[in-house]
């Protein structure tokens, strides 16, 4: 059997908290996709739904879907989509016996500080720094035009479940625009939430992502925004604007410019966006 733990201490390596749970011991499931910067397995477990964890290198984000390895180059080459998985005595065991190492420590995304009085310094900043029309690749309308920020905020103040109807898969690559877009709409309303405003609760947005209509790995990260968590530096950037910490604020919207094609910005856009129409959101 080959064991890629030599490659890496597994302390270097860290988990998301939802992943965790979905890997627990004796646990099994499939490698659903591979990109070439992460694994996606589905794993059967009723922890979370749709059981989707990814694996990736260390360079990536942290997330709560996430798993990320020191040994990432070789395990790239051992998984392959249809593999089949297992999780026994801290690894994953695949189909010819070969083991994936799984890292141990958690890692849980920070709470915002004083989100709720500060909403609309953090919605002023966002205004500013994040200067993104997410690319839905959708038109609306009898006139055929382009999908626009109007449309998106449009959508929102009639409510949540329009804002998803709108927006749920649209737009191009692994997940597409509109998906991120609702992902950081439903953390800020799940961050909110947490912070004692009175709005859509988790267990609300919860039953909302379990009917969202896309993919499974986008539908995991709706999932993990409404439990609160979302790509650490999506939460960095909120809570320096919170903070009102500039040189923090300008980081970390230099990170999210670089995670995916556009997902990183895109929601961004989505946690602006959700937070601007709070009021509207929790009325809904």
């Amino acid at each position: 059997m080959t064991d890629v733990r030599d490659l890496g201490p597994r302390q270097c390596g860290d988990l998301g908290s939802i992943a965790a749970s979905l890997l627990a011991e004796g646990t099994s499931g499939q490698v659903e996709a591979t990109t070439s910067s992460a694994i996606f397995i589905r794993m059967h477990s009723d922890a979370y739904q749709p059981g989707i964890v990814a694996l990736v290198g260390t360079d990536q984000p942290r997330g709560p879907v996430t798993v990320r390895l020191p040994h990432w180059p070789l395990a790239r080459t051992l998984l392959s989509a249809g593999e089949r998985v297992r999780v026994v005595d801290g690894g994953l065991i695949l189909d010819s016996n070969q083991r994936v190492t799984l890292p141990t420590k958690r890692w849980v995304a920070k709470p915002v500080r004083e989100l709720r009085s500060n909403r609309m310094r953090v919605v002023q900043r966002l205004e500013t720094i994040v200067d993104h029309e997410p690319a839905f690749s959708i038109t609306v309308g009898r006139s055929g035009a382009a999908l626009t920020g109007k449309d998106v905020t449009a959508a929102v103040r009639a409510g949540l479940p329009a804002a998803v109807s709108l927006l749920a898969g649209r737009g191009s690559g692994l997940t597409p625009a509109g998906d991120d877009v609702v992902t950081g709409i439903v953390l800020a309303t799940s961050l909110l939430w947490s912070a004692g405003e009175p709005t859509w609760s988790p267990d609300h947005l919860r039953a909302l992502a379990r009917g969202y209509s896309s993919h499974d790995i986008s539908k995991a990260l709706v999932a993990a925004a409404a439990n609160g968590q979302g790509c650490e530096f999506l939460h960095d950037l909120i809570d320096a604007c919170s903070a009102g910490d500039e040189p923090a604020c300008l980081e970390a919207r230099e990170r999210l410019a670089r995670w995916g094609e556009s997902s990183g910005l895109d929601a961004a856009y989505g946690v602006m966006v959700g937070l601007r129409e709070a009021e509207t959101v929790a009325s809904d």
